[in-house]
């Protein structure tokens, strides 16, 4: 399973814990945020609905320097889908990226 990810450090992988970078790019009045890994519909919507109230357009992009894989929301996990089977986040990860990817625009 690991060659799946091979953009993750195999050392972090093993201790579970994985750094990542989340960029941001304005043009203008447009925010292009990105996300690593598939994330869920609801996690782009909150997080443009989050930082457009500053004003400006906000696109979320996914799976950006690397992929971390299926990013489900702890609201999903329960349901246990696919998406949720396959993930190697576990309840944390997508509540962390989505707090520091509203941060982005601070």
């Amino acid at each position: 399973m690991f060659n799946v990810y091979y953009y993750l450090d195999e050392e972090e992988f093993k201790q579970g814990e994985v750094r990542l970078t989340l960029p941001a790019l304005c043009l203008n009045d447009i925010a292009l945020i990105g996300l690593p890994g598939e994330t869920f519909f609801s996690t782009g919507r909150k997080v443009k609905e989050f930082l457009e109230r500053g004003g400006r357009r906000v696109i979320t992009v996914s799976e950006i320097n690397g992929d971390v894989g299926y990013l489900p929301t702890p609201e999903d996990i329960p349901g246990g889908d696919y998406e949720v089977a396959m993930s190697i986040i576990d309840e944390r990860g997508e509540p962390a990226i989505r707090e520091a990817a509203c941060r982005l625009l601070d």
